[in-house]
Formats: C-alpha cells, structure tokens, sequence
C-alpha cells in the first residue's frame, strides 16, 4: 500500500469516526489541505493562513512573535534549527529565520505533513538566506518513527522548536482535561529523535481569559477555515448520498478546567443528511455538533509538572508580555 492510499485510508477511517461518534476532537492533521485546481474549494492551509495574518482577535501570532524575539537574545549557538510544524511562509519569516539567524545555524529542517507547506518553507530560507541549507522531512511527528526521518541529521546539535501550539494540537475531549498521555508520548518521540546535545523548545498558549479566548476563536475567518474540512471530505472520500459540504455552521465551545481551558471546536450540521463513505452508512440530523478540534490552553505550572514526572527538565520557562503564550524549554 503507498503512502497516498495509507494517508487517504486514515483520513477515511477517522472521518468515519467522527460522523458516528465513535471520535472527536481528532481531525486536526486534516485541516491544512490544499487545492488540487485554481477552482478547487479546498484550500484548509490557505484559511489558516488568513487566521493567522488577518484576523485580529486572534493573538496567538504576534504575541508569539514577540515572545520568540525576545528569546532569541539569550540562544546558544547550534548547528540546525529543526521546525516541528513549520507551518505557513509567514511564520517561517517571521519566527524560524529570526531564531536561525539567532543560534548562527547552517541547516534548517522544516518538518510538516503538509508538502506545500515544507516547499515553501525551503524557498522562504533560499529567498531570505541562501547561505543556510534547507533540507525538509515530511513526516507526522505525532506517530511516525522520527529517529529513522531524523537519521540524516544525527550529527548535527540541533535546536529543535514546536511553535505556534502544535503541541498543543492533541486529539482530546474537551470535558476530559488535559490529555497527559498523549502529550508525552508526543514530546518523548520528538526528544528521543534529536541528534545527541540537542534540545527542545515548545510553545503554547496559556492564557486564562476565557472571554479573550472566544473572542480569538469565534470569528468569521475561523470559521471559513473550520468548514473547510467538510469540503475535503466531499473530495476526497467522495460521500454518496445526501451529504452537503456547505450545510455546516462553526460553532467554538470554551470547557474549563482547573488547570487548563479547552476550546472544542464544533461543526454543527444545518439540516438532515444520509449518505455512506465506503461501506459505512452514517445519518445526521439538522442541529447536530461534531467536535472536530480541540484547542487547549494549559498553565505552564501544568506542563511542568507532566514533564518532571516523565523525566524532562524545564531549562526555560516564560510568559509573554501579555500573558497569553509560554515559551517551554525542555531537554531529556
């Protein structure tokens, strides 16, 4: 089986899942797709780049920025800047070549399961600063065997980063709290990947103001990018029957705990629909949430602890100015 068809047999199963409940809050990876034509409708990675250039409720990029230049003051010199979760062309301008240019690195490896996303991450550093070598890994770090993606660069000290809350993009129910067990299981298999001397940096959004929170999630390009998903459904999976790509309505849930906010992204059909997608027959009513995402927004105090217990030292741990984002040092 290729890695296409094993890709496209994944995305069907967990679809599946989700329209029958037996899931929810996993269909993350799923978001970032891209057109196959000009008039292709399927354009997840271009609405989060929308979200995350223009929408100005939603704080987590500048906030970040910020935070990451300030960081970069203080780097140690490494050979590699490895980017878990590259991400769009503005964020590899806007945060990988600052802590490139900071750490004095030869190489950076974008790393990402969106191939748009790594080619235009390498033509960023071409274009910016030809004088590093980019080289990118296609993998998806949240399972893939990162130590044989990672075997090229074993003899680099590297600096490996997961910015803009990927670490956080854990698949979890909201009313459950934080997803510890994955979390780790997330971190050890990045850590146990890295060249020998290197270390890890995450960050996350930490906020604690649920207000701010909503106010950052429920918007109109947020929502143009969470539907999205129901137009690669309809391309990709091919539903027979009633299915309608454009008969859902965004609908983000803030679900407190006491050491985290979660925000379970909801998809909310806008009538009834009976359609199959292989040989499974699913129904759904008008009026009907599925939680596609979660967002979670942990206290650093919280991350710490879960780390310790594993057997992780935090060496860096701070807020941003406004207390939104946390920058995470850690190191096996």
């Amino acid at each position: 089986m290729s890695e296409i068809t094993m890709q496209k047999s994944d995305f069907a199963d967990d679809t599946i899942a989700l329209f029958t409940g037996a899931k929810q809050a996993h269909m993350g990876k799923y978001m970032f797709s891209s057109p196959h034509h000009p008039s292709d409708p399927v354009r997840g990675a271009e609405k989060f780049a929308d979200v995350f250039n223009r929408c100005a409720h939603y704080y987590i990029p500048r906030d970040e920025q910020r935070l990451i230049m300030d960081m970069a003051r203080n780097l140690p010199t490494y050979n590699s800047l490895i980017d878990l979760g590259c991400g769009t062309r503005d964020s590899v301008q806007n945060k990988a070549i600052p802590l490139l240019q900071a750490i004095n690195a030869s190489n950076y490896h974008p790393v990402d399961i969106n191939h748009d996303y790594l080619k235009t991450a390498c033509a960023v550093i071409k274009t910016h600063i030809p004088q590093i070598k980019a080289n990118s890994i296609a993998a998806d770090f949240f399972k893939s065997d990162l130590k044989q993606a990672f075997n090229s660069i074993s003899n680099e000290r590297a600096l490996a980063v997961m910015l803009g809350g990927t670490a956080m993009n854990l698949t979890c129910s909201p009313h459950q709290g934080f997803p510890a067990d994955d979390f780790i299981a997330l971190i050890t298999n990045c850590l146990r990947a890295l060249p020998q001397d290197s270390d890890m940096v995450i960050t996350y959004d930490s906020c604690t103001d649920a207000k701010k929170i909503h106010g950052s999630y429920n918007t109109k390009l947020q929502a143009a990018f969470a539907t999205n998903l129901m137009q690669r459904i309809a391309r990709d999976l091919a539903p027979y029957g009633t299915f309608d790509a454009k008969a859902w309505r965004y609908a983000p849930q803030i679900v407190k705990h006491d050491n985290c906010i979660i925000v379970a992204q909801n998809l909310i059909a806008t009538k009834d629909m009976t359609f199959c997608i292989a040989d499974t027959q699913m129904h759904i009513t008008s009026g009907q949430p599925l939680t596609f995402n979660s967002s979670i927004k942990p206290s650093a105090e919280l991350i710490k602890s879960i780390l310790e217990e594993h057997g992780i030292s935090t060496t860096r741990l701070e807020n941003s100015a406004e207390q939104t984002v946390t920058w995470h040092g850690l190191k096996m």
